[in-house]
């Protein structure tokens, strides 16, 4: 949350010169250290999920699901900040004016860049990882499922009378227990 605070701080229109491209490079540069220590945290947040869904601790899901959305909403957040900002330095806001963007870039903007790219590869791959497991929890359930249904429809019920539901009856009515 600091990171967040110390970024719309710094990225209110009013506090920054959006004339100076100077400014506006600094603005970018500080902005991506925020948005990695952001990544971190979400990555965090993915590890303790896989942690979560290796372990069974399906009780937790729920909040860490929660928690994700709220860092998704916030790297998004920092994206189009960063966007905005490389537009108003006159290139487009796609991926071929982003690399035009970093190869105009000094060297600790460059090598931000590099460390947020990576960071996002490693997320993608925990988060590849993670729906895995997810998937295979949801295999394992649903067989589980399956096999409890299936030996619920051949197991022998006895109804009321003591007899075997689904199976027919002798003449004589009382069954076992009547004979006894």
């Amino acid at each position: 949350k600091n990171c967040l605070l110390l970024h719309k701080t710094y990225s209110n229109p009013k506090a920054l010169n959006l004339a100076d491209p100077a400014v506006i490079s600094a603005q970018i540069t500080e902005d991506l250290a925020v948005e990695i220590l952001e990544f971190e945290a979400f990555k965090k947040l993915l590890l303790i999920e896989q942690d979560a869904l290796i372990t069974g601790d399906t009780s937790s899901l729920t909040e860490i699901t929660e928690k994700k959305a709220t860092r998704i909403s916030q790297l998004d957040d920092l994206a189009a900040s960063r966007l905005k900002h490389i537009q108003s330095l006159g290139f487009k806001p796609d991926p071929t004016g982003v690399a035009q963007w970093i190869s105009s870039a000094d060297a600790k903007t460059s090598r931000l860049w590099k460390s947020l790219l990576t960071l996002g590869n490693d997320i993608q791959a925990t988060n590849t990882l993670n729906g895995k497991l997810i998937n295979t929890r949801l295999q394992y359930t649903q067989q589980t499922m399956s096999a409890l249904l299936a030996a619920v429809n051949q197991a022998e019920l006895y109804g009321p009378s003591g007899q075997r539901e689904g199976t027919p009856q002798s003449n004589n009515t009382r069954g076992i227990i009547g004979k006894a």
